[in-house]
């Protein structure tokens, strides 16, 4: 008798096995239904009650976890390591860890915690402590509600909908790397919606006299007066242009060089895009480069004259001259005898 007691407990410990390897092939964090289990063919007859008690003493042994899903009873693997440790908890510890991991990756609030285990409060916030620095869980920050404390397993990073995407840090809106990266897109986008003024050259010893030097700067200046020229470098694109950069392109760009210090999908991508188009940055178009919707910059209203912030050079005469390549001592046009310097110094 002790001896057929004993085949069986062999037996059984040996179909265990054999269906804990077959289940720890599958992907992690997947769910077994009964039905799966029984399609493994490992329980002779596909017998229910052989395949129960098989799941039950690998519950007893922790490397089986069981959860409810659509109604249904489903069983995930536990790695041999993981059940190990869990092995050392208490019998609370257990229960509220076995909450925590049913949350998955939206974590759990204190307070729901607290309602559904039953427990005093001093028992849960001690098992929670133990739980934590046994780094079984962690804590972690909801940006729909920034004042409670969400707990979930350590092993997991939280959903999108909890930490509100690459635009947060810490559970706050990260506005410095939004402006960052909305400053490089519209660099990136502005090479793509625009092209150079060709520059007009003149030679440094150019035969001119004071008179046509005098007309050749006020014919320059006049379409540029009371504007940065650098603004003015910039000519649109001809309609019909279909080169302009869509979300795809963007995404891959801005995986691609670094500028993000995260990986950024196209919906986050897009979200930025729309910030960037209420702020009058940029306008949406429908010839991007892969025959979708795509983006160009908009051409920024200038400061008004006393408005325009620049450095020493550019508020001087000399540095918006487009004659400066004749100006010369003897020459039609001097630092000694511009008119423009004598307004600028009375300035």
């Amino acid at each position: 008798m002790a001896s057929s007691l004993n085949n069986a407990s062999s037996s059984s410990k040996e179909l265990q096995h054999t269906l804990y390897g077959r289940c720890a092939q599958g992907p992690a964090n997947a769910l077994y239904y009964q039905d799966d289990l029984l399609e493994f063919d490992v329980i002779p007859g596909n017998s229910i009650s052989t395949l129960l008690e098989c799941v039950q003493g690998l519950m007893n042994e922790g490397l089986f976890k069981v959860h409810t899903h659509d109604g249904l009873m489903a069983w995930k693997v536990v790695k041999p390591e993981d059940a190990a440790r869990e092995k050392s908890l208490s019998q609370e510890e257990t229960i509220i860890l076995s909450h925590i991991r049913d949350t998955q990756r939206e974590g759990i609030w204190t307070t729901t915690l607290r309602r559904r285990v039953n427990l005093h409060l001093s028992i849960v916030t001690r098992c929670l402590r133990t739980l934590e620095s046994k780094n079984f869980i962690k804590a972690i920050k909801n940006v729909k509600y920034p004042a409670r404390k969400i707990y979930i397993l350590a092993s997991l990073n939280p959903s999108e909908d909890v930490t509100g995407g690459p635009w947060f840090t810490d559970g706050e809106l990260d506005t410095n790397f939004i402006d960052y990266l909305a400053d490089w897109v519209q660099q990136y986008i502005t090479a793509r919606s625009w092209v150079q003024r060709p520059a007009i050259m003149v030679p440094k010893k150019a035969k001119m006299n004071k008179a046509d030097a005098e007309k050749a700067r006020a014919r320059a200046l006049e379409p540029y007066k009371h504007l940065p020229s650098s603004k003015e470098d910039l000519l649109p694109l001809p309609p019909g242009f279909r080169d302009y950069p869509e979300v795809k392109e963007l995404t891959r760009w801005i995986n691609k060089s670094g500028v993000a210090s995260v990986t950024l999908a196209e919906v986050d991508v897009t979200q930025l895009l729309d910030v960037m188009g209420y702020d009058g940055r940029i306008d949406k178009v429908f010839t991007g480069s892969l025959g979708g919707p795509g983006y160009r910059t908009r051409r920024q209203a200038h400061p008004k004259p006393d408005e325009y912030a620049g450095t020493g050079l550019t508020e001087s005469p000399c540095g918006v001259c487009p004659v400066f390549n004749l100006c010369e001592e003897g020459g039609p046009v001097s630092a000694s005898n511009c008119k423009y310097f004598e307004e600028w110094l009375d300035v």
